[in-house]
């Protein structure tokens, strides 16, 4: 080996060996996280940063540990109460464990809202009506609404609006939760797919009769905090209305069937059909929405009335319902 050869080996030999001392150098990182607990709902997160001892983020770079389980990215959810511990890494170095919460969330008793399309003069729509009673005598937590056609004494003279946009093709067509149609033959077990959710929210409903109107206070507490946007439906809708019903079934009931009582007609909307914004603010774990309304009802008998009140998403589609007598009060239902 010649002494230029040997000379070059001494120089490599040398940045190898401080190479290896700077690699096994402790790299000190501390890791931080954006809240000290989440609920459990699959759907709040828990972000977490590394950073090293002079400020570099190094979150991109590093791997991430939720009670030893190796994360996707820095991020977290969860549907299991528990306490949890996430530790990082970041090449030679190991943060400190940083603890948190998912705690439970406050979970409301979850009402389905069933919509009804239907006419006096439709033949087959005595199915469907007796399918509601027959549910609601299996379950209290199902809230219907008729919405009656054209040439029927309780036309709701808007119903083409919402049928076009629920995809109402005929009558009787029952929409459940403005998510999905009732299938035919609108058997009980229909339901399940709605009655089996649960609610991070619920509704709270006190009213009163005075003169001719009639005074709603609707409050939304949340339980979780919703990062959409959220609007708030309601509408009132009278019972105990006695007009024959066109019958197309051999069920001993005739056709028509006479004094037939038609319940929850939809009378009026006191919002929009779609609802109106509940301000992101009020959207918040913990917070009370209140809405005051008062409805004219001139011309109905306020005491067969009820309000309906019900939360929808985004995408229309209900979260929770609730409703109330017209001279009573519907507390929050949490179960």
């Amino acid at each position: 080996m010649n002494a230029l050869t040997k000379h070059l080996f001494f120089l490599l030999t040398l940045l190898i060996f401080f190479s290896c001392e700077e690699d096994s150098t402790i790299i000190k990182v501390t890791l931080e996280a954006d809240k000290e607990y989440i609920l459990a709902d699959e759907t709040e997160t828990i972000t977490f940063t590394l950073k090293t001892s002079d400020g570099e983020d190094v979150t991109s770079k590093a791997i991430f540990r939720v009670n030893g389980e190796t994360l996707e990215g820095n991020v977290f959810k969860s549907n299991v109460v528990g306490s949890y511990f996430c530790r990082a890494e970041y090449k030679t170095g190991v943060s400190n464990d940083l603890a948190f919460e998912v705690n439970e969330v406050p979970i409301f008793t979850r009402n389905v809202l069933i919509e009804n399309y239907t006419a006096t003069w439709c033949g087959y729509c005595p199915r469907v009506h007796d399918a509601i009673i027959d549910a609601l005598s299996e379950e209290s937590r199902i809230i219907p609404i008729a919405i009656h056609g054209s040439n029927d004494p309780y036309y709701f003279t808007s119903i083409g609006t919402l049928a076009t946009v629920f995809e109402v093709a005929g009558y009787p067509t029952a929409i459940i939760d403005r998510d999905y149609s009732w299938p035919y033959p609108e058997e009980f077990a229909g339901l399940n797919k709605a009655l089996d959710k649960s609610a991070g929210m619920g509704l709270a409903i006190n009213s009163e009769i005075s003169g001719d109107n009639i005074i709603a206070n609707v409050k939304v507490k949340f339980g979780r905090t919703y990062s959409e946007d959220l609007k708030l439906v309601v509408c009132l809708v009278e019972g105990q209305l006695i007009y024959n019903q066109t019958n197309y079934y051999s069920d001993g009931r005739g056709d028509p069937i006479v004094g037939y009582i038609h319940n929850n007609v939809l009378r009026k909307f006191e919002t929009d059909f779609f609802g109106d914004a509940i301000p992101g603010t009020s959207t918040v774990k913990d917070n009370e929405f209140l809405k005051t309304i008062t409805i004219d009802a001139t011309g109905y008998i306020k005491n067969n009335c009820k309000i309906v009140a019900f939360v929808v998403s985004s995408n229309n589609k209900v979260i929770n319902a609730q409703s109330c007598v017209s001279n009573g009060a519907k507390d929050y239902e949490v179960l």
